[in-house]
């Protein structure tokens, strides 16, 4: 994946960079179009020449890609004068050891369990609800930890699920049909769409208890910090918005209102 870059600047031509990288001229050239990685120069031919220079942000475009960045928040990244990459890849390189722990749990954990299907050992209910809590947590912090560790302290996530491990059966239950009442009531609220109305305030109480299943301590600022991310965050977005276009933006706009109180 990565290009170690050493020696006198050397210039290649499409093809020349392709074998050099693994990428296809088709994704090169994709990403001349798109003014993501250009090439330095074209000869009389017309043909693409890129620089040995240039090839520390191939490296990077590659890197963010391998790490499931979108096109469009890469270019975001490396264009960004502000952003150092070495420090970016330290701070990478530390998720990447957690995601590696939490798949190494993983693993773990799905060893545990066919084991005790193939020696036909039952299985308690409390051996399986706390093996289901402890999927939920390797399943958030595998998808969602790098986000949460940009604006969450590691103490306060650790303590976060902490509370989740400790959490019983009926909070566990009712956190569950919680989420599904505040996605219906969304789906209701959008089609309104007025995020001042009593319902959709309503409906941020709701939010607002939901979260206090999950967290250690409650802040007004945390929380509407985390409904931004619902907005900006695709992923986020991608699951509110599940119940119509929008969605997200509806309830980030009406827990700005509701937290003023």
């Amino acid at each position: 994946m990565f290009i170690l870059l050493m020696g006198d600047t050397m210039n290649y031509t499409i093809k020349e960079l392709s074998i050099l990288t693994g990428l296809t001229t088709r994704t090169l050239r994709y990403y001349d179009e798109i003014q993501l990685f250009v090439p330095l120069t074209r000869n009389d031919s017309g043909y693409r020449i890129y620089s040995s220079n240039q090839l520390d942000k191939l490296q990077a475009i590659m890197f963010y890609k391998e790490l499931g960045f979108n096109l469009s928040k890469i270019k975001q990244i490396i264009y960004n004068p502000n952003i150092n990459f070495i420090e970016e890849l330290k701070a990478n390189k530390i998720l990447i050891n957690q995601k590696r722990n939490n798949l190494d749990n993983l693993l773990d954990l799905i060893q545990k369990t066919i084991l005790k299907f193939e020696r036909n050992e039952i299985m308690n209910d409390n051996d399986k609800f706390k093996e289901l809590k402890e999927n939920i947590i390797l399943k958030n912090e595998s998808k969602y930890g790098k986000e949460l560790a940009s604006k969450y302290s590691k103490e306060t996530i650790d303590e976060s699920y902490e509370k989740i491990r400790k959490m019983s059966s009926y909070d566990y239950q009712a956190a569950q049909t919680l989420g599904k009442d505040i996605l219906e009531l969304l789906e209701k609220e959008l089609q309104f769409n007025n995020p001042l109305s009593d319902e959709s305030q309503r409906l941020c109480k709701m939010h607002q208890e939901w979260i206090n299943y999950y967290w250690p301590v409650y802040t007004k600022e945390a929380h509407l910090s985390l409904c931004e991310m619902y907005v900006n965050d695709e992923r986020f977005t991608k699951y509110y918005d599940s119940v119509g276009t929008g969605a997200s933006l509806h309830l980030y706009k009406a827990m700005k209102k509701y937290l003023q109180k």
